[in-house]
């Protein structure tokens, strides 16, 4: 947008790049412009805005005819949930237990809400007890348990870890792989989805 002092604008708004022309400028007069850019939220680097006036009569002084403005690119505010899952094992024995290490960390620098923390049992097996540790200043929903875990944070802090250890029973009879699989999930921006999804597999 255009506004003006002892001048007049060549036009109060439009979009793009400014290549205005103005006919007569006053002495005293002046030109303001408010203008918004948006950022692509894959670009990096400084970003470097400039601008230049010239005019067909005599100037006392060219010198002060441009000027820029550079801003350093500065560091996202994002939550980065992470899910890890592992029996230590690539094998497995029916008719024993399979003890699995299930860690959720948060490594953004922003704590993330709503954080949603899922583990069901692994087709076929049953889980007969697990218990949860916090550290980095997250909190379990619940120190122990048994069954599926299903465990809903109002929200989890930068820097922040929960692990579970989950005790499954694997049945006598069970044949085919053992597939675990973990999530977590959060409301708002993730700096990366693509790790918050684990599993663990034994022959």
């Amino acid at each position: 947008t255009c506004s003006a002092v002892g001048a007049t604008c060549p036009e109060l708004s439009d979009a793009g790049a400014i290549n205005a022309v103005f006919g007569s400028l006053n002495a005293g007069g002046e030109i303001r412009y408010r203008i918004a850019v948006t950022v692509p939220s894959v670009r990096v680097g400084d970003l470097l805005a400039s601008t230049s006036i010239s005019s067909s009569g005599n100037e006392s002084n060219t010198a002060n005819n441009s000027a820029s403005d550079t801003d350093t690119q500065g560091v996202a505010v994002v939550s980065d949930m992470v899910m890890a899952i592992s029996d230590g094992s690539s094998t497995y024995f029916a008719g024993s237990n399979t003890v699995y290490t299930m860690t959720v960390g948060n490594v953004g620098n922003a704590s993330a809400t709503t954080v949603l923390i899922n583990l069901p049992a692994p087709t076929g097996t049953t889980i007969t007890a697990w218990t949860c540790s916090a550290n980095g200043g997250a909190s379990c929903v619940f120190a122990n348990g048994s069954g599926g875990i299903a465990d809903l944070l109002g929200s989890f802090p930068a820097g922040g870890q929960l692990v579970y250890q989950v005790t499954t029973a694997v049945p006598n009879g069970f044949v085919g792989n053992l597939t675990a699989t973990a999530n977590v999930t959060a409301v708002g921006p993730e700096d990366d989805t693509s790790n918050n999804v684990a599993s663990d597999v034994d022959l």
